[in-house]
């Protein structure tokens, strides 16, 4: 899932990925909860113009980020004068995260994220919609997330962390690319542009959910 991107502006020159602090991982998960209000799938189960919705996904977001920190999926953060702009979630397929660990994670976290149980039966009915496809390319990375700053959104920070995972992927000569899903017709588009295709689009009511796969060829897909 992404909000929407500007790809086609070349991005500010003092703009810099790489990979979170700890300490950033604060402003990252800020960062998404805010670009993530109107975000197509997100937003067909779950109020985020509600505080409490808000608090408790917000809670989501700080236990991935921190999860995936420490067991070594693929973040990166785009910085404009050391501050957190933009985010990007990689899933590899090189790392499991047990249930026990992830219980053992979030249990601490469990009461400030029960707000989020009025949706859940929402998000359950999404389960056709958002899985992915059977027939995807064995070893890929899901990009999970991708998230610009409202205020820095038509600067090119979107296409800055899209070439940056891009280039990680080609990295990695057992992956066979990155795969995503959304529900933006606009993110579709500019996706195909960059060089994802269209793997396969289910339709659910008034959503439409599209999943893109880019390949790896070792170089970056343009």
């Amino acid at each position: 899932m992404s909000t929407q991107l500007e790809l086609f502006f070349r991005p500010m020159k003092d703009i810099v990925v790489t990979v979170p602090l700890p300490h950033q991982l604060h402003e990252a998960g800020k960062v998404i909860l805010n670009a993530f209000r109107e975000e197509a799938v997100l937003s067909s189960f779950i109020d985020l113009s509600r505080k409490s919705a808000r608090e408790s996904y917000y809670q989501v977001l700080k236990l991935k980020l921190a999860l995936y920190h420490e067991a070594g999926h693929p973040l990166f953060t785009a910085l404009s004068d050391g501050r957190v702009v933009g985010a990007v979630i990689l899933n590899s397929p090189h790392v499991h995260i047990s249930r026990g660990r992830l219980f053992r994670k979030a249990l601490p976290s469990l009461p400030r994220m029960l707000g989020l149980l009025p949706y859940s039966i929402r998000a359950m009915r999404l389960g056709n919609l958002v899985r992915p496809p059977a027939n995807l390319p064995e070893t890929h990375y899901t990009l999970e997330l991708l998230a610009v700053h409202r205020l820095h959104q038509g600067k090119g920070v979107g296409r800055l962390l899209l070439e940056h995972i891009a280039r990680f992927c080609s990295a990695d000569q057992t992956a066979s690319g990155i795969y995503l899903l959304t529900g933006d017709e606009k993110n579709r588009a500019l996706y195909e542009k960059f060089g994802y295709r269209l793997w396969e689009s289910r339709q659910g009511g008034a959503l439409t959910v599209y999943h893109m796969f880019l390949e790896n060829r070792g170089t970056v897909c343009r």
